[in-house]
């Protein structure tokens, strides 16, 4: 794992420290190394290439370079792979999802749900979110997440709430 251009991404080696090649390569990071397949042409790995507020799991060939992504839906994958390379069990949510886990083929990526929490405020009535950013004086994207509440008009003033977290992104 490196930052050598400028994002988080896998490099292979030789066992005499010479570079091979860059294994994964993007505006976007590798959030976890999670291994190799059994026969060692498969690497495995969090990443969050569909947005900075997402991760997926992806494998990458070893020899063609070719990067599937094993996970669908937007938001929060966190999966686990068997010894084999062959399953993964993707634990998901999101928010509009509290919680699904499926176990994955990872050659086909036939999927098979295997719990569906309910949501427990489905009997409430909820204000509308969006997702959006802003550039700061660098030129940077910085993600923001506006609430509006419940029957919002545009037209009305409302109290405003401002939660700032200025720390790094989420590295498992």
């Amino acid at each position: 794992m490196s930052r050598r251009d400028g994002y988080n991404h896998a490099y292979l080696y030789n066992i005499d420290g010479t570079l091979v090649k860059q294994l994964t390569k993007g505006k976007w990071e590798v959030k976890a190394a999670n291994g190799f397949d059994e026969s060692y042409s498969n690497f495995f790995f969090h990443g969050n290439d569909q947005g900075s507020v997402n991760q997926d799991f992806y494998s990458v060939n070893i020899k063609s370079g070719e990067m599937t992504r094993l996970t669908s839906g937007t938001g929060f994958h966190t999966a686990f792979k068997d010894k084999t390379g062959k399953y993964i069990i993707d634990n998901f949510s999101s928010c509009y999802v509290p919680r699904e886990m499926y176990v994955i083929n990872t050659k086909n990526k036939k999927s098979v749900n295997i719990f569906k929490a309910d949501n427990p405020i489905k009997e409430y009535k909820t204000g509308k979110w969006s997702l959006f950013t802003i550039k700061n004086s660098e030129g940077t994207d910085l993600n923001c997440r506006i609430f509006k509440p419940v029957d919002f008009d545009s037209t009305k003033k409302y109290p405003v709430i401002v939660y700032l977290y200025n720390g790094p992104l989420h590295n498992m």
